[in-house]
């Protein structure tokens, strides 16, 4: 067999596992409903993308799109590493760590990291006498693959995920899930079109008898830079798959973000999230409740990230990213 029947196959084999995989991955998300567990997923991974508003579907080029989109991860010239943290308002810290890099031949892996610590609670009974204190977490693993489809301006992302969730000692779950991803890059027009359907799965372990569904997440987004201006502009639709009585209601969870780069080592972000502002209105008044900032350093092969998140007359949430890129 010749090198190129060989090359053949395997693109044959390629696409015939992705087809099989999508049509599965779809099935799966016609009957998924009910109440979510494992929700944490949802939280932002990336201060950089946190500060776009959460408008990464169509992003390229970054391993914390582990979390958004696998296809994003095709085309990194270098293997890169990202570390995130943030502290919501209400002291539960989060974290997230993604490294992808390519391996010729095969594509490109990446393998990630989201855990979230939900601090001491005290345990009483019914009696309010004090039993002790336990700790509360959510942890999931992630493996991803990327490669093209048809050319090298069309790629393809898959993710498997391991779920393991502790309320309490006796309450804990697990679960498995998959992800799918798929970016089209036009380069005369510098546009990027992206999708990914995220969570696919089921819970293994339920917290005690009822089973519960996964978060899924159907995204579509478009990514632009322009041609005058160094501004790559986003908008995103997310929870697409979310049944809510309404049709219109399903685009309500939209978001736009830009990226401004200052210079090469400087870049400023700015986003809004639709979803958000709604559902965080208080009376009258929303205050900048679902707007979202934040900038990046790059210096050599290091970057910092930070994003700020707005929850209005709540609070705000504050994220920070380092990132390096090895040589």
């Amino acid at each position: 067999m010749t090198g190129k029947e060989t090359t053949l196959r395997y693109q044959h084999f390629r696409r015939a596992v992705l087809y099989s995989i999508t049509c599965f991955l779809l099935t799966q998300s016609v009957f998924a409903g009910g109440q979510s567990v494992f929700t944490f997923i949802r939280n932002d991974a990336s201060a950089r993308f946190a500060g776009i508003g959460g408008s990464a579907v169509a992003m390229r080029h970054d391993p914390a799109l582990i979390f958004y989109n696998p296809a994003g991860l095709y085309g990194l010239q270098t293997p890169q590493v990202s570390l995130s943290y943030f502290r919501n308002i209400i002291d539960i810290n989060t974290g997230f760590l993604s490294y992808a890099q390519e391996f010729k031949q095969y594509g490109w892996f990446g393998a990630g990291i989201a855990y979230v610590n939900y601090g001491t609670q005290r345990r009483v009974d019914h009696l309010e006498n004090v039993l002790g204190d336990f700790n509360s977490s959510d942890l999931a693993l992630v493996m991803s693959y990327a490669n093209s489809i048809y050319d090298e301006n069309f790629s393809f992302g898959l993710n498997t995920k391991f779920f393991y969730s502790s309320l309490t000692p006796e309450h804990t779950s697990t679960g498995i899930a998959l992800d799918i991803g798929v970016q089209y890059y036009l380069p005369l027009q510098d546009l990027t079109i992206g999708a990914s359907l995220l969570n696919i799965g089921r819970q293994i372990t339920p917290y005690a008898e009822t089973q519960e569904s996964l978060p899924v997440d159907l995204k579509i987004g478009v990514s632009k830079g322009l041609e005058h201006l160094p501004l790559v502009l986003s908008v995103n639709f997310h929870h697409l798959s979310e049944d809510t009585g309404e049709t219109f209601d399903r685009f309500r969870g939209f978001t736009v973000g830009g990226e401004f780069t200052v210079t090469d080592a400087v870049r400023l972000r700015f986003g809004y999230r639709n979803e958000m502002r709604q559902d965080l209105k208080i009376g009258s008044t929303i205050g900048l409740a679902g707007f979202t900032a934040g900038f990046g350093v790059h210096v050599r092969s290091y970057v910092f990230d930070y994003g700020f998140t707005s929850l209005g007359k709540i609070g705000a949430m504050h994220h920070v990213t380092v990132g390096f890129a090895f040589q």
